[in-house]
């Protein structure tokens, strides 16, 4: 099982099996598809994974210009793809403008989808959140002293970066000269033992 799988498994009951994702799974050209990306469709046809953006459906899935297309943002404001053909590629990301270009966002779609469905679980599926939109460099810091990073570089595009410890998951995007922060857990226990440094904040949901 590896880290996608052990997070999906620890934050979401199970849940009931999408056939349309399931059947798909079962196809030929479905196991074409890189391995990250076919252990992602598995977890999504058991359980709502997805409730910001859209995670294209098994059936959609179509290779264009060299270039699969798998995540699009709710408004349709971007996509991100692939290069199906390699183990496991870098991802890319465009604007939904005419010729806006190819830009790589992650350097592995392992490493992304583990922080796709982090994002995707704190913003929609977080029994417990805090948020704040005005959070200074120095007090990301110092929060990241108890939250550490993750071990995966920040969405090139975006420059969102993602960090977890201790029962919270949770990003950091770039705000102007502060930072939008967006927590989650699935028990109160691990906010309190921050409160100290998010006690202030405007959204609290614990």
């Amino acid at each position: 099982m590896n880290a996608m799988e052990v997070f999906v498994e620890r934050w979401y009951a199970p849940g009931t099996a999408d056939t349309a994702n399931v059947d798909a799974s079962e196809r030929t050209e479905f196991e074409r598809l890189p391995e990250p990306l076919r252990r992602l469709y598995r977890l999504a046809a058991k359980r709502q994974l997805f409730g910001q953006n859209r995670l294209v459906g098994a059936d959609d899935l179509v290779v264009k210009d060299g270039k699969l297309t798998f995540y699009v943002e709710n408004q349709g404001v971007c996509e991100w793809a692939i290069d199906p053909s390699e183990a496991d590629p870098p991802v890319f990301v465009r604007g939904n403008a005419f010729g806006d270009p190819w830009i790589e966002e992650a350097t592995t779609l392992s490493g992304f989808l583990i922080q796709m469905v982090i994002y995707e679980a704190v913003l929609c599926f977080a029994p417990f959140r805090a948020t704040n939109d005005g959070v200074s460099a120095s007090e990301l810091r110092k929060l990241k002293r108890k939250i550490s990073s993750l071990a995966l570089p920040a969405w090139a595009w975006s420059k969102m970066q993602f960090f977890g410890k201790n029962g919270i998951v949770g990003f950091a995007l770039p705000n102007t000269d502060l930072f939008q922060v967006e927590l989650a857990a699935r028990e109160r226990a691990p906010f309190e033992a921050i409160e100290d440094l998010i006690s202030d904040w405007p959204d609290l949901g614990f």
